[in-house]
């Protein structure tokens, strides 16, 4: 697990407005590609909630 996998969950509190569980099943979805964990933290955190949403209803 690299830095990034270990910040995530920080990151996704801090900029999302998912429930806990919602966070861990978005975290585990986002991890399994380390392209789309580094994508992730390219994107601005005003965007990070409404792509976060976008992966976890598996719509991207």
């Amino acid at each position: 697990m690299n830095d990034k996998h270990m910040q995530l969950g920080d990151e996704l509190k801090r900029t999302t407005t998912l429930t806990t569980i919602e966070r861990h099943k978005v975290a585990q979805m986002i991890m399994q590609d380390n392209a789309i964990v580094s994508y992730f933290f390219s994107i601005p955190d005003n965007d990070k909630d409404e792509w976060v949403r976008a992966v976890f209803d598996e719509t991207i």
